[in-house]
């Protein structure tokens, strides 16, 4: 599409050519390896037993291309670690997880985001009312500024829309040892976490709902370079309207924590 478009594109066509035969991703006993030869050689690689979170992820391309991405998250690394675009094979992705000992295991409990336009309103109360009133604003005061209404309630519907349908791939999956989460549209993206490598869980419920979001903390940091100097960030997943705040907040620690039974949870979320 590039070639096409612009006479730039043949540039940027080679680029990404050599950027691809400079790749190598590799999977060893213990490690994975990712190594760039192009002039000059550069080499991450990170011990199995330091990666706390394993995420597989497709997007668009990936699905015309017949490829997945897949992001190791490490402790001491400073920085993620990420296959590109490999070309998808029988059992792959399971055998990327049999290596961080992720095998398939009986399903004990799972989460699902339910998403409505009232969620929204109510997870942003304080933005929504700003909006509100700047639009109104804008549409009493400015000369033609009625066509903020219109125009803003099409950026409305189409948000609507599309976080509709991302928040309807949204769900979580506790198993005996370890967190699937999977969310996206366009891009989908598997998170496979153990519990063991969970420093961290926060919940937080919308004003005047039952329903909220729930932050898992996961070992290890990512370290941006910036020109004020690093600001280091902790690896992290959230999922977002999750209903019956009030109980799954004591509810998912007791899971990570004391590695319930799927009928112990059952039996707990019953008398809660």
């Amino acid at each position: 599409v590039l070639i096409v478009l612009l006479p730039l594109g043949i540039l940027i066509a080679l680029i990404n050519i050599i950027v691809v035969k400079s790749n190598v991703f590799r999977i060893k006993a213990d490690t994975v390896e990712h190594t760039f030869k192009f002039i000059s050689r550069k080499t991450k690689e990170f011990s199995l037993d330091k990666v706390t979170a394993v995420i597989i992820s497709e997007d668009f391309v990936d699905k015309w291309c017949g490829t997945f991405s897949v992001r190791f998250w490490s402790i001491g690394s400073g920085e993620a670690m990420t296959f590109s675009h490999i070309k998808k094979e029988p059992r792959l992705k399971e055998r990327i997880l049999a290596k961080k000992g992720i095998f398939a295991q009986t399903l004990n409990y799972n989460l699902e985001s339910r998403f409505s336009i009232i969620d929204l309103i109510k997870a942003h109360v304080y933005l929504a009312a700003l909006s509100t009133s700047l639009v109104a604003a804008i549409s009493a005061i400015l000369p033609y500024g009625w066509v903020s209404l219109p125009v803003s309630g099409l950026v409305l519907l189409g948000m609507v829309i599309y976080l509709t349908l991302y928040y309807k791939n949204s769900r979580m999956e506790f198993y005996q040892d370890y967190i699937h989460f999977r969310r996206g549209l366009f891009r989908m993206e598997d998170y496979y976490v153990f519990y063991d490598d969970i420093k961290d869980i926060t919940t937080v419920k919308y004003p005047l709902s039952s329903k909220g979001s729930i932050s898992f903390d996961v070992a290890g940091e990512i370290i941006y370079q910036t020109k004020d100097g690093a600001i280091t960030v902790s690896n992290s997943f959230v999922m977002n309207y999750v209903k019956d705040m009030r109980v799954l907040s004591s509810l998912i620690d007791k899971i990570v924590h004391a590695r319930l039974s799927g009928q112990e949870i059952k039996s707990l979320e019953q008398n809660s």
